[in-house]
């Protein structure tokens, strides 16, 4: 089967530096998913659920799973952009 409407996001650390935005960094999150089940059409801001200095931020997969039941993964910010997802 092709793969087709997985989806992805894309994840972009700036830093301010005078009266501009740099980009640092960016990275594209993919979830590991059967295709259609649409990972990236919702986003959340978490705030600081680990209590830490980086946002965490949900990211919704509507018709994820074998049964297209849909799925909501949870990654805590980091500064190097290697998230940790659940």
């Amino acid at each position: 089967m092709k793969a087709f409407d997985t989806g992805n996001i894309f994840v972009y650390n700036y830093s301010k530096s005078a009266e501009e935005f740099q980009l640092v960094n960016f990275k594209d999150l993919k979830g590991d998913l059967l295709p259609g089940s649409r990972f990236g059409a919702s986003l959340a801001n978490l705030g600081f659920l680990d209590k830490d200095i980086f946002m965490d931020f949900a990211v919704g997969a509507p018709f994820a799973g074998a049964n297209h039941e849909g799925a909501v993964f949870i990654y805590h910010g980091r500064s190097n952009l290697n998230f940790e997802g659940k």
